[in-house]
């Protein structure tokens, strides 16, 4: 999940830049809504959950939310302008409005969502991982160090590979296909019900038809 929240935010700043021309602005609101979005998760994480609690196949949960909430974003980043900004009318002549609040209420709707799950799914691995007590700083250490490896990867292939080879939109694509990949591997360690390893191969295969498609 580090990986895809921190390339998201190359993604998310693409998209917003387009409305915000202060793209100072653009990196601090979206800086900002990464982590309070990361923030209020853990937060739900430490208030909802105890070690006595934790099953693993609500991980399977977390991530198919977070892979439906990328989806959910695209489609509201492609269309925020005609859902958003034009039925606004004489209110995108107010400054403050086009620039600070319609932007500020998007990015709620659109980022907030990941990366409250993303602030779940990280400490909630954490303590299905270290399992044991006599070794839960190395098995800690070992978690955060995979998820920083990932988030400090993230910006660097979206940005100079993916981003720039097929663009934003399906950016998005791949990067809810790579949570569809977690959780068809998660599937295979988790018992879970029957339908969950179809309903995976046939996300992974819309994903696919749409990557290959490309619709305008």
């Amino acid at each position: 999940s580090g990986f895809v929240i921190s390339g998201m935010q190359v993604v998310w700043f693409r998209f917003f830049k387009t409305y915000i021309v202060n793209t100072g602005y653009t990196f601090s609101l979206i800086s900002t809504m990464v982590i309070v979005g990361l923030f209020l998760g853990s937060r739900y994480y430490t208030r909802r959950y105890s070690r006595q609690s934790l099953e693993p196949k609500v991980l399977i949960s977390l991530f198919a939310g977070m892979l439906l909430s990328l989806l959910a974003g695209l489609v509201l980043l492609l269309n925020i302008h005609k859902w958003l900004f034009i039925p606004s009318g004489s209110l995108n002549a107010i400054h403050w409005v086009r620039i600070y609040l319609f932007p500020i209420i998007s990015s709620l709707l659109v980022i907030i969502p990941p990366t409250f799950l993303s602030g779940i799914i990280f400490p909630f691995s954490g303590s299905l991982y270290s399992n044991n007590v006599q070794r839960l700083n190395s098995d800690m250490g070992r978690v955060v160090f995979l998820n920083s490896l990932g988030s400090a990867l993230g910006p660097v292939i979206v940005a100079f590979v993916l981003v720039a080879l097929f663009g934003g939109a399906y950016t998005i694509l791949i990067l809810a296909a790579l949570l569809a990949v977690a959780l068809l591997f998660m599937s295979r360690k988790i018992i879970m019900a029957k339908w969950v390893r179809p309903a995976i191969w046939s996300t992974m295969v819309v994903l696919f038809f749409i990557f290959v498609a490309q619709p305008q």
